[in-house]
């Protein structure tokens, strides 16, 4: 998942870029790691910076421990409510193959 994300940044969305699509981006494992990482950097104004925060696929692991993460989404939130944060998401269709049914209990 992480080098998808990666070749996308590398790509855009429309094919082979003359720079990254998104200039500032940190991939990381740990979704508990990203409070600090965020305070990490310098982030700009809130009327002209986006925090976006990638989960795609993130939600359907089955190790998952869907409290820590809002908690950590919470930490966040508070911290940064004043920017504009946004959450992408997206799994795996489980309509199509029922042994997929478990990607969208969380």
């Amino acid at each position: 998942m992480l080098n998808k994300a990666k070749e996308i940044n590398q790509f855009g969305p429309n094919g082979p870029a003359h720079s990254p699509f998104f200039k500032r981006v940190h991939f990381i494992e740990d979704f508990s790691k990203l409070p600090s990482l965020i305070d990490s950097f310098e982030i700009g104004v809130p009327n002209q910076t986006l925090i976006l925060l990638n989960f795609c696929y993130v939600l359907a692991s089955r190790t998952i421990n869907v409290n820590a993460l809002s908690i950590v989404l919470n930490q966040i939130t508070e911290r940064y409510r004043e920017f504009r944060i946004a959450i992408v998401y997206q799994n795996p269709v489980s309509d199509r193959s029922p042994e997929l049914s478990f990607l969208h209990e969380k």
